[in-house]
């Protein structure tokens, strides 16, 4: 992996990896590029707000976060599998998935 950071903020502007590919994929790497901007403080904490991220196979992917926050309280509810899901998600007991 090689970051790019900004000379003027010291904030990662671009990260470039690779990830090794299987033989069945016919081996070799994927090349991912990682743009990053809109940098706000949340809390004290600097927070890349987008990121376009490159790949050969996906191409352009956006990501853009509406809200930050740290140290939110969290219910365990909330990491609860909803009923609908797990019904269907449901494999009777003599098959495999």
């Amino acid at each position: 992996m090689t970051e790019y950071v900004s000379l003027a903020t010291f904030l990662p502007v671009v990260r470039v990896s690779s990830t090794p590919l299987p033989k069945e994929m016919g081996g070799g790497a994927l090349s991912i590029r990682e743009t990053f901007s809109d940098w706000r403080e949340v809390d004290g904490e600097k927070i890349a707000f987008k990121s376009v991220t490159k790949t050969p196979t996906l191409g352009l992917i956006t990501s853009q976060v509406q809200e930050a926050a740290f140290n939110v309280s969290v219910t365990d509810s909330r990491f609860r599998v909803p009923q609908a899901a797990k019904s269907a998600n449901k494999v009777p007991a003599n098959k495999t998935p």
